[in-house]
């Protein structure tokens, strides 16, 4: 049988928003060159997130998904994409990688690997597995030079010829048009019109150093009474989050405002943005609060520290939230002039380096030439 080259399968591991949020971007980017499809190995998107009716589901339980079950996956895969006749995969984050590797080394077709962040690769066994499964149709992009270093340095089959670097983007008439007004995002976050807000987005797991920010907080409540803090996002540490909060006596000042669909719209209500990660790719929810005019303070990770000085914000160090409340309290201090130059500064670095224009050309430029322009029989 054919299978046909202008044909593209982006398969994601599950509902994540940011990834998503990526995938489309890639997809747009390919719109009128080839056919596209996203699919999800587990999970469902919420409505308001349908933007295409090229979605699949495959419902797959998490317990399928690892030990030897896996084989069973891949058999399915390796039937849907040659049943469905794609001529080219692009799989997003460790476990669609993984899987897809085995696939396209079966059918002897080309698969981008999307790796979003650090870390994916440190197990022996997932390092082995590149080695086995790649072949001179494999190339990845990494959304970093962070991410790209990282993946290199583990001398296990990715290398400067077949990965490259494209950095997450960041449509920002798009971040405009949906986000709200302050006093709106306000209203609807339920926070006091006067009060000076700290925000940040992201899942509440401990890489995302959700604490730090909280003992920071806790540092300064008694002197700047007038201080919130709002974190959007969900996750397994929300109810330990929760609790620290509680046992330092800043839960009036913490606003957990849980998971929203279009996140980005309530940034808006922040005065200062805040990421104390422990480890990032590259932070698409730090670029769009940037998109917005909004200031910018980060731990001082590789994927950040770059982004954040080019912004002129300000680091500290990870794990670190006596440093971090420092960096907090200094920008209490500012007059809302300096806070405004600083959401300029933000916003014409991100609209510099990280334009959705710049992002679509990349993905074209890598990914077209790849998709054979005959088909082939297996």
């Amino acid at each position: 049988m054919k299978l046909n080259g202008n044909k593209v399968l982006q398969l994601l591991a599950t509902v994540d928003v940011a990834t998503y949020y990526v995938s489309e971007q890639i997809r747009l980017s390919l719109q009128g060159q080839c056919e596209i499809e996203t699919a999800f190995l587990t999970g469902k998107l919420p409505e308001e997130h349908h933007t295409n009716n090229t979605v699949k589901y495959f419902n797959f339980t998490k317990e399928c998904l690892k030990g030897l079950s896996r084989w069973g996956v891949i058999r399915s895969l390796f039937q849907y994409v040659k049943a469905n006749k794609f001529g080219l995969i692009i799989a997003h984050r460790f476990k669609s990688i993984h899987l897809m590797m085995v696939v396209c080394w079966l059918l002897r077709i080309p698969m981008v690997g999307v790796v979003h962040g650090m870390g994916d690769y440190d197990r022996k066994y997932r390092q082995r597995h590149i080695k086995i499964f790649i072949t001179k149709q494999s190339v990845f992009v990494a959304v970093s030079d962070e991410v790209k270093q990282y993946l290199l340095g583990l001398s296990c089959g990715f290398t400067d010829e077949n990965t490259r670097v494209i950095s997450n983007a960041v449509n920002l008439e798009k971040v405009l048009e949906l986000s709200l007004s302050k006093p709106v995002a306000r209203q609807s976050l339920d926070l006091p019109k006067e009060a000076f807000v700290f925000g940040t987005v992201a899942r509440l797991v401990p890489i995302k150093g959700h604490r730090y920010l909280i003992e920071a907080i806790s540092k300064l409540s008694v002197t700047h009474p007038q201080m919130q803090v709002v974190i959007i996002g969900d996750g397994r540490s929300r109810a330990d989050l929760q609790n620290l909060a509680n046992e330092l006596n800043i839960a009036d000042k913490i606003v957990f405002a849980g998971w929203k669909a279009k996140a980005s719209q309530y940034v808006t209500a922040f005065d200062v943005f805040v990421m104390p990660s422990l480890s990032e790719g590259m932070p698409l929810a730090m670029l769009e609060a940037m998109s917005l005019k909004v200031p910018i303070i980060g731990s001082k990770i590789p994927a950040l520290r770059s982004v954040i000085e080019g912004a002129e914000g300000s680091c500290f160090e990870p794990e670190d939230s006596t440093g971090l409340a420092l960096v907090l309290e200094s920008y209490l201090k500012m007059s809302n002039e300096q806070l405004g130059d600083l959401g300029e500064s933000a916003f014409k670095y991100v609209k510099k380096q990280h334009s959705i224009q710049a992002f679509q050309k990349n993905y074209q430029q890598f990914i077209l030439p790849r998709i054979s322009k005959v088909d082939r029989f297996i």
